[in-house]
């Protein structure tokens, strides 16, 4: 329904006093004020919808930052030790392995 459509013969049928189409006139505007009704339903949903999807972008950006928290406030220092540390441990676990892959009868006789 066209509300100002609806309005304008309404206001028309007023200055005819024309109860005719005052009713009709009437009966278009509650119509309208249903379609009206609809929409601003509709139009809450929407904004429910819009909330909602705010919420969710609100918390992944909030893990997503604290994820980049831990990934960028790693002590490097500390990071760097560690890594060294392993790695020297892992090369002279090679070293006896090799070592013991190396012995033979002859090295338990001696």
């Amino acid at each position: 329904v066209d509300i100002f459509q609806v309005l304008l013969d309404f206001k028309t049928a007023l200055e005819n006093n024309d109860t005719a189409n005052i009713q009709l006139a009437i009966d278009g505007i509650k119509e309208a004020s249903g379609q009206i009704t609809q929409s601003i339903a509709k139009v809450g949903a929407r904004m429910q919808r819009l909330d909602l999807a705010k919420e969710h972008m609100e918390t992944l950006n909030f893990d997503i930052m604290k994820v980049m928290s831990v990934t960028e406030d790693v002590d490097m220092a500390d990071l760097i030790t560690r890594f060294t540390s392993n790695e020297a441990a892992l090369k002279a676990s090679y070293q006896i392995a090799a070592r013991i892959g190396n012995v033979s009868l002859m090295d338990f006789i001696r």
